[in-house]
């Protein structure tokens, strides 16, 4: 995923330093360090979503073999996680309709595309039961406003936060070619607000996208300026001060994420499920049984 994102990065950036950038941010966020490293679909569903956002940039550009691209990595995404490939795919639909479509309006070609990625997943549909799960019986059903919130304080608090956004919004102005990867970023996101519930996983897999955002910023605001990108970068990495959970009072100044993952590695927290079979071995009586919900 990292080695992709680089690809990416320097596609859109036009720069090998502000991809090196992007994967240095992704590498240093401990939210992605802790979702990778799980044996679930994250780090999975984060390479897929790249894939999808580069088979995107090939179609765009008219690549050859661009529509097989868009198939495959939208076949992997939906069977890493279904409900992060409406948000994923979805993003790119609406960017596609709403910039690209009046320039490069759809050919019979992309039809048959589109047609043979239905085709592709209809039978995963049906197995997974997607349509009955938009109810929220595959999860906790919450309010769409609620959604909002939470997806709100998860994007501050660990993928983007809010006042590097506008240093983002800043450059878009400024730089055209930073309006694309932030506009799939901002589609994305907000599609997620519609899901039947919310977790933060569901975000993981745009932290690399916001990645290379940041990185674009920084590069942005160097220009005539040597100090900004070093300055944004210690306040990203040692400090909440971009974050509005900070100015809101939720957030203390200092952040200490990199340092607990570092204490955690050195010594690990003994794993819950681990110390409740030993405290089962050796105090339980005899047949006695613990129950698990979720470890």
């Amino acid at each position: 995923a990292l080695a992709l994102l680089y690809r990416l990065s320097r596609r859109w950036s036009g720069s090998a330093g502000a991809a090196a950038a992007a994967v240095a941010l992704t590498s240093a966020c401990v939210p992605w360090l802790l979702h990778a490293r799980q044996c679930r679909w994250y780090a999975l569903g984060a390479l897929c979503a790249l894939y999808l956002w580069w088979a995107y940039e090939e179609f765009l550009e008219k690549r050859r073999f661009s529509r097989p691209h868009l198939v495959l990595a939208s076949f992997a995404l939906f069977h890493a996680n279904f409900l992060v490939f409406f948000a994923v795919a979805g993003g790119v639909v609406l960017h596609f309709l709403a910039c690209e479509a009046r320039r490069r309006a759809p050919d019979r070609a992309d039809l048959r595309a589109a047609a043979a990625a239905f085709f592709l997943l209809a039978p995963a549909m049906a197995y997974f039961r997607v349509l009955a799960r938009a109810d929220g019986s595959g999860g906790v059903p919450v309010s769409r406003l609620e959604n909002l919130r939470e997806l709100a304080w998860g994007l501050d608090a660990h993928v983007l936060p809010f006042l590097a956004l506008a240093a983002v919004l800043w450059a878009a102005r400024r730089r055209e070619r930073v309006r694309r990867p932030l506009a799939l970023l901002a589609a994305g996101a907000a599609l997620l607000v519609l899901a039947p519930h919310y977790f933060f996983r569901y975000l993981v897999v745009f932290i690399p996208l916001s990645a290379h955002l940041m990185a674009e910023a920084g590069a942005f605001l160097a220009a005539g300026r040597p100090w900004a990108a070093p300055v944004l970068a210690l306040a990203l990495a040692g400090t909440n001060v971009l974050s509005a959970g900070f100015w809101g009072g939720m957030r203390p100044f200092w952040k200490s994420d990199l340092a607990d993952f570092a204490a955690e590695l050195a010594e690990p927290p003994a794993d819950a499920v681990s110390a409740a079979a030993a405290v089962m071995a050796a105090d339980a009586p005899e047949g006695a049984v613990a129950l698990v919900t979720y470890p």
